[in-house]
């Protein structure tokens, strides 16, 4: 729980965690930083969003403190967790049982966020100071993002919201899911040019992939497929290739006993370097 109400203190810190202090006389340690400032904004603003388990709260919406948090994972419904910043306190949650036994009743967003939010409700009295807004770092920025992917829109995307950047940071590239796919009005399937305005009507098909569709599935909200492609659009649409690992100029070193009886590379159909030891130039 000390852990959880450190990290939840590191936001508000702007991303250096420090030591909790029992008492006011303890002596102020020496942070450790875990996070830039605009990370740690852009994280408190999320879990500003989170809406509240109970809506009809005691208080007025106009007087409750902005509320960051959110009801924590367990495992094996051993125990409930909600945290979160509620005005100028950090406040962590647990519900469970002592012996470590489970309890089908141990959700968080059912059994801890509820009672989480009651306390927060009773610490925010009437005439309790006015807690500061949040103050946007200058190393933050807004932009127009495509609303299912999260990327840059391209021309196809049908939907788009603001969300915050780090230039420089943020990974951000135009989006590929939304593409628009000649369809033949007679057969009903995806065609090649040239293309006649009488035969020829593109359609937007959203294009996950297969991971992503398993997941969709799985949470019972199946996507739409793609039809498949011909060959002609599919190269055109399809995204090349990212080699992942190994990374550019990275030095790869092989330990392995009897290093002169092994070999540190496959052998190939066509003749190449083979290099244990040094510099990555090429993929």
């Amino acid at each position: 729980m000390e852990e959880l109400a450190g990290l939840y203190a590191m936001l508000v810190n702007q991303g250096a965690l420090r030591p909790l202090r029992v008492t006011q006389s303890a002596r102020k340690q020496e942070a450790a930083r875990l996070l830039s400032p605009e990370a740690a904004f852009i994280t408190l603003d999320m879990l500003r969003r989170n809406p509240r388990p109970d809506e009809d709260g005691s208080l007025p919406v106009r007087s409750r403190w902005p509320v960051a948090g959110r009801p924590e994972p367990s495992w094996g419904f051993r125990d409930a967790w909600s945290a979160g910043v509620a005005g100028p306190y950090v406040l962590v949650v647990w519900i469970g049982d002592f012996s470590g036994h489970g309890n089908p009743s141990f959700v968080g967003v059912d059994a801890a966020a509820p009672l989480f939010f009651r306390i927060v409700d009773a610490l925010n009295r009437p005439g309790e100071e006015p807690v500061p807004e949040l103050k946007t770092p200058a190393g933050v920025s807004r932009v127009a993002v495509c609303a299912e992917s999260g990327d840059l829109p391209n021309a196809w995307c049908p939907h788009t919201v603001d969300t915050w950047y780090i230039p420089g940071k943020s990974p951000i590239r135009v989006s590929q899911l939304h593409r628009a796919v000649a369809m033949n009005v007679e057969t009903g399937r995806p065609q090649c040019p040239p293309y006649s305005p009488e035969t020829t009507r593109f359609q937007i098909f959203e294009f996950w992939t297969s991971d992503m569709l398993k997941l969709f599935r799985e949470a019972g909200l199946p996507r739409r497929v793609p039809p498949a492609l011909p060959s002609c659009a599919s190269e055109d649409a399809a995204e090349a290739p990212r080699i992942a690992s190994p990374l550019r100029a990275s030095a790869i070193r092989c330990n392995v006993p009897n290093l002169k009886q092994r070999s540190c590379s496959m052998p190939a159909p066509r003749p190449t370097r083979r290099v244990c030891s040094g510099s990555t130039e090429e993929p």
